[in-house]
């Protein structure tokens, strides 16, 4: 069952980093620091839900997932050797230095995408799933991909949109796969960016009610909310959105963009750092605790089933982000080997995680409540594990 495969998310994808390294040979220069770390789960579906059956019953992701590996599906557009937007309005400068997000929202799967000042990009994806077994790889398999692209010159569409073509897009791991420590690799396309020529960015400003459906089901929980309350009139983050896949990816200014938005000057200023870093967490705890009051509140009221599930599910992934926030924070904190041994701890505590959602919800097995179940019981531990991390800077 997809809700079961996604709420737990293997180990293997916490020492992606170290374990690529040495499979994959990527470039020194285009390895991103990303705030994302993949460490939960959530019913929105990865691309790849259908495919080859494996040893448990399950099925694989992405089983077609070759088929624009290489040269990408933009066409040959050129270098787009003119990044900028005709009037000046817009240029791909605007948004270097941010992150864009495509995920399940609770670190099941993930793009991440980043864009240089000449319209050059950078998009990695990864999906795992412990059930997809074999010979050789007990410890699941893991679909990843490196995308390598440039966007053409931007056309502008209305004073907040824009469209972004892509030129060109690279898979320099092509189609293959691999068995390494025990995992293996599949290489795939990029999802969120796959599937399209083009890309459409919003603007901070754009009214929400002009926002298509598609991409505000993609925005993280709060916001999402905020949306649907009311409470939030226009959109304050640059957006990408894939129209034709209905994909969107959401953005978060990058650790040391945001640094440096926050200390222009370049001062000296590693005490006031400690005490931004400080009231950064404490406000995300109290952001985080009024909107969970919310959702307790709100699942109290008389609502269907399907709907206090989808609830629930809202409720982890308020947490579940809160927790990759800080994780981000603490990669821009601590030392590599400090860093090195917490995600050992990490990798543990989901482990520990899993087994106690799977737990949870085994009283419940077929039943109409049991995602409830579950994603209430993934809430509380994230939470509580959200608070230990945020010990760390103190």
């Amino acid at each position: 069952m997809q809700l079961f495969r996604k709420l737990g998310i293997t180990a293997a994808v916490l020492i992606l980093a170290a374990s690529l390294g040495a499979c994959a040979g990527k470039k020194e220069e285009t390895e991103k620091d990303s705030i994302w770390e993949p460490i939960g789960g959530s019913e929105k579906e990865s691309p790849g839900e259908s495919g080859e059956s494996t040893g448990s019953g399950e099925s694989t992701g992405r089983s077609e997932s070759a088929d624009s590996a290489g040269k990408g599906n933009a066409g040959e557009a050129g270098g787009a050797e003119e990044a900028a937007a005709p009037d000046g309005a817009f240029s791909y400068k605007d948004i270097t230095g941010r992150e864009f997000y495509f995920s399940s929202g609770a670190g099941g799967w993930a793009s991440v995408l980043h864009v240089q000042e000449d319209g050059s990009f950078d998009c990695f994806y990864h999906d795992s799933e412990m059930g997809s077994i074999g010979e050789g790889y007990p410890n699941g398999t893991l679909y990843y991909s490196e995308a390598e692209g440039k966007f053409g010159t931007p056309e502008k569409i209305s004073d907040y949109v824009w469209k972004l073509p892509i030129a060109s897009v690279e898979y320099p791991l092509g189609d293959g796969e691999e068995i390494k420590d025990d995992i293996r690799y599949l290489y795939t396309t990029a999802y969120g960016i796959d599937g399209t020529d083009e890309l459409l960015l919003y603007l901070p400003g754009m009214p929400v009610e002009e926002l298509p459906e598609g991409y505000i089901s993609w925005m993280d929980p709060m916001d999402r909310q905020a949306v649907q309350d009311g409470s939030m009139k226009v959109l304050e983050e640059y957006g990408l959105y894939n129209e034709p896949e209905g994909n969107g990816f959401i953005s978060y200014p990058a650790a040391e963009d945001a640094a440096a938005e926050e200390n222009p000057a370049g001062a000296d200023t590693a005490g006031a750092d400690t005490a931004g870093a400080d009231a950064d967490v404490s406000a995300l705890l109290k952001e985080c605790e009024d909107r969970d009051l919310e959702f307790q509140e709100k699942l109290k009221q008389d609502m269907s089933q399907l709907e206090l599930n989808f609830t629930a599910e809202d409720h982890y992934r308020l947490w579940d982000d809160a927790l990759n926030r800080i994780w981000g924070m603490l990669k821009q904190r601590l030392d590599a080997d400090t860093m090195k041994n917490l995600t050992e701890e990490q990798v543990a505590w989901i482990e520990r995680k899993e087994k106690a959602v799977q737990e949870a919800g085994a009283e419940y097995e077929g039943g109409s409540i049991q995602p409830l179940i579950m994603h209430e019981k993934a809430a509380e531990i994230t939470r509580e594990r959200v608070y230990e991390l945020a010990e760390l800077f103190r």
